[in-house]
């Protein structure tokens, strides 16, 4: 079977009713380079998120949903509203927030909530903090602060955190 044959049931739906007789035939020894669709492709997260209007900051729900609207590529550029929960990806490891699948921080660091600094040396470097007062195991509070950019990704329009 050509490759042609197989993907014209695809193209008929990009393309609509054009004509498409008029394309040569690809040979089945052909070697094709299927490109990954943008439109699933990982960006980085501030790069194409941002906070809500009218203020356009990111919010944080309860104190680990972060809220924010993420570009989507599929045909044209949309935003979509989109929410991570950071109990997810961090986790509290004696008082300091770390990376960690399911690591539920928020039950042993009640106050939360994000920083966002701006600097420019030149070139500007936007970065998100997530800051908590965390427990250290022995019933201390300590101030710990974790970059969000690091492993948080737009997915689509969908916004994850990454291993």
């Amino acid at each position: 079977m050509l490759l042609s044959q197989l993907f014209l049931p695809v193209l008929t739906l990009v393309l609509g009713a054009a004509d498409l007789s008029v394309a040569t035939p690809v040979p089945e020894d052909a070697v094709v380079a299927v490109a990954e669709p943008r439109s699933i492709a990982k960006r980085s997260f501030l790069e194409t998120c941002r906070g809500f209007p009218p203020q356009g900051e990111l919010t944080l729900g309860s104190g680990h949903i972060l809220n924010a609207m993420c570009l989507k590529s599929t045909g044209q550029w949309n935003w979509q509203n989109t929410s991570q929960d950071l109990n997810l990806c961090i986790t509290n490891s004696n008082g300091y927030l770390q990376w960690k699948s399911n690591g539920v921080f928020k039950f042993s660091c009640p106050n939360s909530g994000l920083r966002h600094t701006w600097i420019d040396f030149g070139e500007a470097i936007d970065q998100v903090y997530l800051w908590a007062d965390c427990y250290d195991g022995s019933g201390n509070l300590r101030r710990s602060e974790i970059r969000l950019n690091d492993r948080l990704n737009n997915y689509d329009g969908w916004m994850l955190c990454s291993p």
